[in-house]
Order: structure tokens, then C-alpha cells, then sequence
């Protein structure tokens, strides 16, 4: 069986930009200190890629974080820097996806194994910026 290379890292997504993730209301927990955070299976293996979008990329369109929810009721929104994912060993791979409208020109995987260790990193290097649930406000 011959193996099919793997997909090379973006250089064009920079170390800093931010990725954002769709969080499933499921994926937040309890911290154990009467508060909540984010669980690891937000960031699971998936078949090896997981669905982002670059925030640099939707600002270059006129769109904000905010519209990566639209559609999405009681969805969170998370973000992380690509060096994050990169420094677990991951690629960072543009991904457009007509198919999403203009949002999905911004839309990214995030490719290579997920074990435990890279999603408790995943989790650590992450902000919530939309818990799921809230009202999301589009500028």
C-alpha cells in the first residue's frame, strides 16, 4: 500500500495568527472550582484534520470572528495561535471552501495526530471567545 504524502504546512498562515474553532456546547465542562472550561475532545482526532479558520484571513475579507458562528446557534467559539498547533507537531493547511461563502475562504485544517498530550496543549494555549450559548454580537 503506498502511503500518500502528507499535506505541507502553510508558511502563508504566520506563526501568530490566530485559528478559530467552533465549540460544541458538549465540549465545555466543569473545572472542578465552580467554574467551567474547555474540554480536550474539543480537539480530538478527527481522521487527522480539524476545521479552523485563519482570523487574519476573515479580517482581509471584512468578516470578524463573530461570522464564523452564524448558523451556528449556541455554538462557543475558541481561538489559538497556529504556533501552538505547529509546536505539537502539526500542520497548518489553507483549506478554502467555496461551499461556506465568503467565510470559507478563510477556512484552515489543522492536520496530524492528536493524542492526548497535543490536545491538553491545544486546550492550554486556547482563549474562549464565544462561550457557547451567549449571544454573539456582529459588528
Amino acid at each position: 500500500m503506498t502511503e500518500r504524502p502528507a499535506t505541507p504546512d502553510d508558511p502563508e498562515i504566520t506563526a501568530a495568527a490566530q485559528l478559530l474553532r467552533r465549540i460544541h456546547p458538549t465540549w465545555i465542562v466543569p473545572d472542578h472550582q465552580g467554574g467551567r472550561k474547555l474540554s480536550r475532545q474539543a480537539y480530538q482526532d478527527q481522521k487527522s484534520a480539524m476545521s479552523v479558520f485563519v482570523e487574519e484571513r476573515l479580517e482581509e475579507l471584512g468578516l470578524s470572528a463573530a461570522d464564523v458562528l452564524t448558523d451556528f446557534d449556541g455554538y462557543g467559539l475558541a481561538a489559538f495561535p497556529a504556533s501552538a498547533a505547529r509546536s505539537c507537531g502539526l500542520r497548518v493547511v489553507s483549506d478554502p471552501n467555496e461551499a461556506d461563502g465568503l467565510r470559507g475562504r478563510a477556512h484552515a485544517l489543522v492536520v496530524g495526530k492528536k493524542t492526548g498530550s497535543v490536545q491538553k496543549a491545544l486546550v492550554s494555549a486556547s482563549t474562549i471567545r464565544v462561550w457557547p450559548g451567549e449571544a454573539v454580537s456582529r459588528g
